[in-house]
């Protein structure tokens, strides 16, 4: 399953978009989003976020 951003919790700072292997996230109207044609589930998105605002359910 792709990575889900938890839009409550993101607050746009763009660590996940450096950490995604597969160029998978970018930023809309401030927050992170995913597109899911592209995401490898790899959870490096994951672990980069400070703020948890990220899930992969594998």
């Amino acid at each position: 399953m792709p990575a889900v951003i938890i839009t409550e919790r993101c607050d746009g700072c763009g660590m996940c978009i450096s950490e995604c292997r597969g160029n998978a996230i970018q930023m809309n109207a401030g927050k992170a989003a995913v597109n899911e044609m592209l995401c490898m589930e790899c959870g490096a998105c994951v672990r980069a976020c400070p703020n948890n605002a990220i899930a992969v359910e594998w």
